[in-house]
């Protein structure tokens, strides 16, 4: 059981609860601190209220976070009908899959304060629900009947599930951040007018969660989470200002008990991560040297693209080819073109290179040179091919910015895996239910390209030597 680590944690407490149930072991403060989240801010035009950091539960940013470990969140959201109605169809849907969910719930019957749960199943007409709130005054299992659920769940009637992905799509980061940089202004400009003139007791306690909460509250944790410890320490130095003012019942100037320089300081610094953040670094690997421009090439994918990643380490296993690296260290006649094999896969969001044949990976990478690119982001069109959740497809030309040669692959990559950046599964380590796993996909790659019947293939050859008892 992950219980709520900051206020108001209670969804993301509950997503690292259900991936719990799939084997990936994540806490609601690292999936704040690993996503967009500490960076956005939104404004609400017709509310006029700001909302910051945790505030903002974006699916499709939380699915960007996820999707290392092949997850994502999916909402199911009631909007036909009266809310009784929609609160029934809601209710009915709870049970028609095994699935975990999370329900938004109140926690008395007439306060109005949502708290996200994990709906767990029925049981003898009761269903229960887990309450994250690690507090003596709080009940972590909750059972309610059906009208006690009518009365307890939240106006807002949906609800969320985490499920296993095989396409990934791509989330535009860099619009995204740059409204949030404005709305960051916005808010800054407002709070220094609010704070420079005579404000009632009563203006304050009404603005207090439309424009202070998001940096005074939200942003004192989530300063905490990323370690930004100065900004921290003068967020927390500027909330216990601010809410003494609160004892001040008649009309007051903020900025005469609030450091306001202090605030726009700290502001500043948040701007500068809020712009750090949208530079995003795109690698390619390759083996061929002064590489300025990457353009679109025919691909598996059957269209003219360019391939890049956003994982350093992703880039340099594609500087070699099996395949290539076979034939070059048996000086075999090479092909115009080699089928790509790379053997790697993701264990919780981590590079496994993988072998799938005795001494692959030193094989392969012992002794080979690559270049690893950094290049420009690309600007219009952007998406994902590929089953790779750190993948990027483009068919614009790519400039490159920054060219680095390695030496020997294979030594580069012991040294990740001896710093925990990667992970090298050896042939060894497979059990033997696993290798029968490992040679049913290689029969069913013979099978797809006809390669039985293509002797002289350069994949044939390749895949003979390397499981001979698959073609007899």
């Amino acid at each position: 059981m992950k219980y709520m680590t900051f206020n108001n944690s209670c969804f993301f407490a509950a997503i690292s609860n259900i991936l719990e149930e799939l084997e990936v072991d994540v806490t609601d403060e690292e999936i704040v601190r690993e996503s967009l989240i500490p960076f956005l801010f939104e404004y609400d035009n017709s509310t006029d209220q700001f909302l910051g950091g945790y505030q903002i539960q974006n699916i499709n940013v939380i699915n960007e976070y996820l999707k290392k470990y092949i997850v994502k969140l999916n909402e199911e959201k009631y909007e036909q009908g009266s809310l009784i109605e929609r609160k029934q169809e809601l209710i009915k849907s709870l049970t028609e899959t095994d699935n975990h969910k999370i329900v938004s719930l109140k926690m008395t019957d007439n306060k109005s304060e949502w708290h996200a749960t994990i709906y767990t199943g029925k049981i003898e007409n009761k269903y229960r629900f887990i309450n994250m709130r690690k507090s003596d005054n709080e009940i972590v299992n909750i059972e309610l009947t059906h009208d006690e659920l009518l009365i307890r769940l939240a106006d807002i009637v949906q609800y969320a599930w985490v499920e296993k992905i095989k396409t990934f799509e791509v989330l535009d980061k860099k619009q995204m951040l740059a409204n949030s940089f404005e709305n960051l202004c916005l808010l800054e400009d407002k709070i220094i007018e609010f704070s420079t003139s005579f404000q009632s007791y009563g203006n304050r306690m009404k603005f207090r969660d439309l424009l202070f909460r998001p940096l005074l509250l939200n942003y004192v944790d989530i300063s905490r989470i990323i370690n930004a410890e100065q900004l921290s320490k003068d967020l927390l130095k500027l909330q216990s200002q601010y809410i003494s003012t609160f004892k001040i019942k008649g009309d007051l100037v903020l900025s005469e008990y609030m450091d306001l320089d202090l605030l726009e300081e700290s502001i500043k610094f948040i701007k500068y991560m809020i712009l750090s953040k949208n530079k995003t670094t795109y690698y390619h690997g390759s083996k061929t040297s002064g590489i300025k421009t990457l353009y679109p090439n025919m691909s598996i994918h059957g269209e003219k693209y360019v391939y890049l990643t956003t994982e350093r380490e992703v880039a340099l296993i594609y500087t070699v080819n099996a395949i290539e690296s076979f034939y070059e260290k048996r000086n075999l006649e090479k092909p115009n073109k080699f089928h790509p094999w790379y053997s790697y896969g993701f264990s919780k969001g981590k590079l496994q290179i993988v072998e799938y044949y005795k001494n692959a990976f030193e094989d392969t990478y012992k002794g080979k040179s690559g270049y690893l690119y950094k290049c420009s982001e690309p600007v219009n069109d952007i998406s994902n091919k590929t089953n790779v959740f750190c993948a990027v497809t483009t068919k614009e030309d790519i400039e490159v910015l920054d060219e680095m040669y390695i030496d020997d692959i294979f030594i580069e990559l012991l040294k990740l895996e001896s710093e925990g950046f990667i992970e090298i599964r050896r042939y060894e380590d497979w059990t033997v239910k696993q290798i029968s796993e490992i040679e049913k996909s290689i029969k069913d790659t013979i099978n797809h390209f006809d390669l039985h019947n293509k002797p002289n293939n350069h994949y044939t050859i390749f895949l003979r030597n390397k499981f001979p008892k698959l073609f007899s």
